[in-house]
């Protein structure tokens, strides 16, 4: 795999774009740069995590207060109709309400991002484990050069 390309649009007009491939990658030989950037990016992705987090959470509350108000409406139709009405019955009902398919399928949508990002930002906490072990590695490098190069 080449390219991890993450799209996520919070808002209207607000559409985010990244290759998670190429932000996770570290130049071995600019290491004092990707030690500077690391919490930015950490701190960018958790913050973006955050974000859609806080949607996925209100899109499945706007669901559920959807579906309450349909099966709600449902149930009084169904009585003025003189009709016998089961659970299940209104259950079927308000899962083939339009309005109900849309919510589902955009909070999957919100739902998918969230995993996505949750794998981004867990990702982003490893990069810090390694880009400090190179850096401690390279310490030590340096430290056994210095030691050894005193002895000549």
């Amino acid at each position: 795999m080449k390219h991890a390309p993450v799209v996520i649009q919070l808002y209207p007009k607000e559409i985010e774009k990244s290759d998670l491939l190429k932000e996770l990658r570290i130049d071995k030989n600019n290491l004092s740069r990707a030690l500077i950037r690391q919490p930015g990016l950490y701190a960018w992705w958790s913050s973006l995590y955050s974000e859609v987090v806080d949607k996925t959470a209100n899109f499945a509350a706007e669901l559920e207060v959807a579906e309450a108000k349909k099966a709600i409406k449902l149930t009084k139709k169904f009585r003025e109709m003189g009709r016998k009405h089961t659970v299940s019955d209104i259950k079927h009902y308000v899962s083939i309400s339009p309005r109900i398919r849309e919510l589902r399928k955009e909070l999957r949508i919100w739902q998918n991002s969230e995993r996505i990002l949750k794998h981004a930002v867990r990702s982003f906490e490893q990069r810090k484990d390694v880009l400090m072990a190179l850096n401690a590695n390279l310490r030590a490098e340096k430290k056994s050069e210095e030691e050894g190069g005193d002895e000549e």
